[in-house]
Parts: structure tokens; C-alpha cells; sequence
């Protein structure tokens, strides 16, 4: 019974341990994670505005052509 408590308290202990140490890890791999998502984010909207910008462009040309022809207003 007493070699039960022992490596129960042993596994405890390492589990302390490990928690000490871990939280900073811890805390810099969510860092990290989160300025990669922020940069993944950042680059998919500048994409996005990107290419809203080249359509409303695109769409702004096509009207303007539409009213030189005199087609529609």
C-alpha cells in the first residue's frame, strides 16, 4: 500500500513540476501562435482589399463605357 502512495505522490510531484516549468512555454508558443495567425490575417486582408479594389475598379470602367456607348445611364 505505502509503495502505491509513494509513486502516487511521486507522479503528483513530477505533475507540479512540469506545470512550473510549462506555463511560460506555454504562454510563448500562444504568442507566437497568435502574431502567425495575426500575420495570415493581415495577408489575407490586404488580398481581399486587394482584389474588392480591382473589382470595383474593373466595375467603374464597364460603366463608364456603358455611358460613352450611351447604352444605359
Amino acid at each position: 500500500m505505502e509503495s502505491r502512495l509513494d509513486s502516487s505522490s511521486e507522479l503528483r510531484m513530477e505533475k507540479l513540476v512540469i506545470e512550473k516549468v510549462d506555463p511560460r512555454e506555454k504562454m510563448r508558443s500562444e504568442i507566437e501562435s497568435i502574431k502567425e495567425s495575426e500575420q495570415l490575417y493581415k495577408k489575407k486582408l490586404t488580398k481581399h482589399m486587394a482584389m474588392s479594389a480591382k473589382k470595383k475598379n474593373e466595375q467603374a470602367e464597364e460603366e463608364g463605357q456603358k455611358n460613352e456607348d450611351g447604352e444605359e445611364k
